[in-house]
């Protein structure tokens, strides 16, 4: 079919007769069974479906054999047993064809799992995974479909039938399965599969190691190969997760497949500051056991060596000014469990400082960067008066949501009954859900039994309403801003210069940690 022209894409809400119009001059023929398909599929691509509905009964009246109207039509009729029916009867006629099944594999395929989803809206589950199941037999390089069914699946727990259908795959060929997890890390929109197929392997307990140096190893070494660092980086965030879960966790591996992923990020266009986020904070938490584990066993001068790698990981053109979570503070944490109060200060300075100037140059813009940074620096030090004026400030004055770290999907809209990991930093917790790590009934890609914790308690409504623009909830009452800023200098000792800053409106830091 030939391409209408850009100014009917450019509309948002066409009508069916500036589409035809367009269409028509662009294909250049006259109106016949093909163009009323034709005019359907685009009316459909517009959201017109009553419009694409008729077109549909145009084409089949002038042609009745016409598959592609019929398989459109059941795709849009509201009737779930009008759907069916035609489906099952398309589903019959390219089983009496031999000629038909070849030349249109996808279709076929196609028919299969839109049966799957007619049956399963009426609850009519065993036909609806029988229909998915033969969608994938007929079309295995269908990932987006494979991608909707796990995800379906996942919806209602049925974890077996997940690993089933990719089971499915790999008997018709391994290459399938391997090219399947390439193309759910190349974008965004299907990353969720990554996180369907390991909860589907640890409900199943099926995780082994086996399975994932097979499964993510043949794809990280394709996008290798493909230099697609993109894909690669994204792979390894995913293979560490699922490494990370098993038990015990294979961590010098992790951390190795970690690092690498930071190496394929700098050759991407990430956003760095966020794309780095999602490793780094892991790496962080990595090299803190680490120095924890080398203090005891080797003493001091070998934690050191392991708290080094803090700083050697971030990429050079990631300044600490434009990350939320710094690694100096998981120093700031290892200085703070041995008692080692100056240098964990020391390590925490620059994070504060950033944050002290970002809410003292007059930039509404920023305040959450600033707001997330004194959060994430007070959490190492159990500083519960400043991680709760923090996580009130992002409440009021942002749409404020966080979800479990756990993967049990339990989202807060407001800041309270939550337990943040002192060790992770980033790790944010549900009671059960702490109870579970302290119990090791929870992967220790998520936490470990051996960190420690502490409780952010409920949320006074009625109280926080009160709270007026330019003002902070600590310790129980309001202070103003310019009051909070000032204890957090006194606490943490950011020192009379940046006090100076603040207090004279002037801006330095960020180019001051440029050099």
């Amino acid at each position: 079919m030939g391409k209408c022209p850009d100014a009917v894409a450019e509309l948002r809400q066409p009508s069916s007769s500036e589409v035809e119009k367009w269409c028509q001059v662009a294909l250049g023929k006259p109106p016949d069974t093909l163009w009323d398909t034709q005019m359907a599929m685009i009316l459909r691509h517009y959201g017109a479906i009553p419009e694409a509905e008729k077109r549909c009964h145009q084409a089949l009246k002038l042609s009745p054999n016409n598959w592609r109207a019929s398989l459109l039509l059941a795709k849009l009729v509201e009737s779930p047993k009008e759907a069916i029916r035609d489906l099952e009867k398309l589903t019959k006629r390219f089983e009496a064809n031999e000629k038909l099944r070849e030349k249109y594999v996808e279709a076929f395929a196609d028919i299969a799992y839109n049966l799957g989803h007619r049956y399963w809206d009426q609850n009519m589950v065993d036909e609806a995974i029988k229909s998915y199941t033969e969608s994938i037999e007929r079309d295995p390089s269908a990932y987006e479909h494979a991608f909707f069914i796990t995800f379906r699946y996942s919806a209602t727990g049925k974890w077996d039938k997940i690993l089933e259908l990719l089971d499915k795959m790999s008997e018709l060929d391994d290459a399938h399965l391997t090219l399947m997890v390439l193309a759910m890390s190349k974008n965004r929109e299907f990353h969720t599969f990554h996180t369907i197929l390991l909860r589907a392997l640890l409900e199943t307990d099926k995780l082994e190691i086996s399975i994932l140096e097979m499964r993510y190893g043949d794809a990280i070494r394709i996008a290798k190969d493909q230099e697609d660092y993109t894909a690669s980086f994204y792979l390894r965030h995913f293979y560490a997760s699922a490494l990370s879960a098993l038990w015990p966790a294979p961590m010098t591996k992790v951390r190795d497949v970690l690092e690498d992923a930071v190496k394929d990020l700098t050759h991407t266009n990430l956003d760095l500051p966020r794309a780095f986020f999602l490793v780094g904070y892991r790496l962080g938490a990595i090299y803190l056991d680490e120095a924890k584990k080398a203090r005891a066993d080797k003493g001091p001068d070998a934690a050191e060596k392991a708290l080094r790698k803090l700083a050697d990981i971030v990429p050079e053109s990631l300044m600490e000014s434009q990350m939320r979570l710094p690694l100096s503070l998981f120093a700031a944490r290892y200085h703070k469990i041995n008692n080692d109060d100056e240098s964990a200060r020391a390590s925490a300075h620059n994070t504060l400082r950033i944050a002290i100037e970002l809410l003292s140059d007059k930039d509404s813009s920023n305040d959450l960067l600033a707001y997330q940074k004194i959060l994430y620096a007070a959490i190492p030090f159990q500083d519960e008066r400043n991680v709760n004026a923090a996580l009130a400030m992002m409440k009021l004055e942002t749409s404020f949501t966080m979800t479990c770290s756990c993967g049990c999907e339990y989202t807060w809209d407001t800041p309270e009954n939550m337990w943040f990991c002192m060790d992770c930093i980033r790790v944010v917790l549900t009671s059960s859900c702490k109870d579970r790590i302290k119990d090791k009934k929870l992967p220790n890609s998520v936490c470990h039994e051996s960190h420690e914790h502490f409780e952010i308690g409920p949320w006074n409504a009625e109280k926080m309403s009160q709270v007026q623009e330019g003002h902070v909830p600590y310790k129980g009452t309001v202070i103003t801003m310019e009051e909070w800023r000032k204890k957090i200098i006194a606490k943490y000792e950011l020192g009379k210069s940046i006090m100076d800053k603040y207090e004279a409106g002037k801006s330095g830091v960020r180019n001051a940690l440029r050099h």
